[in-house]
């Protein structure tokens, strides 16, 4: 089932005034209360693990229900979807969600470990970290890859670059929020 945005509460749609821009662009209200999500979540990763753990697990689990509400509405709105490719795509989006969500685990963990460690940070310990970085970073790229490829067997080439493309600026988007939160490395 294709959702259009009329039917898409929180959205707000206006046809791109560039005509080289393709179909429909959303206004920055919307991507705002997305940054804010992200934001949010950024901030009480870097919290003291305990202080986490004692208020804020609960309140990170509600903020990543959100932001994962508010990647599919986007995603709705990207994909432009057919019925009957929605009827293959989102199964396919639905477990690539749960595997990008075990890997935000990680990289939620990787944040957490950096700021504890942040104010007495060793050489082994950095290294430790970035080698992390790097692996976090290599299972997102295999998983997009793979469910890119499932896309494009399943539906089509176009529909898996443009989930690609869509996913991409998405987590372009939450990296940089999450980088503008972290302090670089002492």
């Amino acid at each position: 089932m294709s959702i259009t945005g009329d039917q898409c509460d929180g959205i707000r749609w206006r046809k791109s005034v560039d005509p080289s821009l393709a179909g429909w662009t959303m206004r920055l209200e919307f991507l705002s209360a997305f940054t804010v999500s992200v934001m949010v979540l950024a901030a009480l990763a870097l919290v003291p693990t305990a202080d986490v753990q004692a208020q804020g697990e609960p309140f990170v689990e509600l903020l990543r229900q959100d932001l994962q509400t508010d990647k599919v509405m986007l995603m709705t709105a990207a994909m432009d979807l057919t019925s009957d490719q929605g009827e293959i795509f989102w199964p396919i989006y639905r477990e690539f969600q749960t595997e990008l969500s075990k890997i935000g685990d990680s990289r939620i963990q990787l944040i957490k470990d950096y700021a504890e460690n942040y104010e007495s940070m060793t050489e082994d310990k950095a290294q430790d970290l970035a080698k992390t970085s790097f692996g976090i970073q290599e299972k997102q790229l295999k998983l997009m890859k793979k469910t890119h490829k499932k896309i494009a067997k399943e539906i089509g080439p176009i529909v898996a670059a443009r989930f690609v493309q869509a996913e991409g600026q998405m987590q372009l988007l939450i990296n940089l929020q999450i980088a503008s939160e972290m302090p670089l490395i002492k």
